[in-house]
C-alpha cells in the first residue's frame, strides 16, 4: 500500500486521513452556517420582565451589608 502514518499508536492510511479531513471541514461549515434561532418579538417581550425580576431579587450590595452586620454582632 505504500506509506502510512502512525497517529495515537494506530496506523492510518493517507486516504483515510483525507476523508476524515474533508468530512470534518464539511461538518464544521454546516454547523457554522446553521445560524442562531430567531426569537419572535412577542417571546422576547415575555422574557424581559422575568429577567428584570431576577435582577431585582438578587441585590449583592444588600447581601454583603447584611453579612457584615451579622458578623459585627
Amino acid at each position: 500500500m505504500g506509506q502510512a502514518y502512525m497517529i495515537f499508536g494506530r496506523v492510518m492510511q493517507p486516504h483515510v486521513l483525507a476523508l476524515a479531513t474533508i468530512g470534518s471541514v464539511a461538518a464544521g461549515v454546516t454547523y457554522a452556517s446553521m445560524g442562531t434561532k430567531r426569537v419572535e418579538p412577542q417571546q422576547q417581550a415575555a422574557l424581559l420582565p422575568l429577567k428584570q425580576e431576577r435582577e431585582e431579587e438578587f441585590d449583592l450590595e444588600k447581601l454583603i451589608s447584611d453579612f457584615i452586620k451579622e458578623e459585627g454582632k
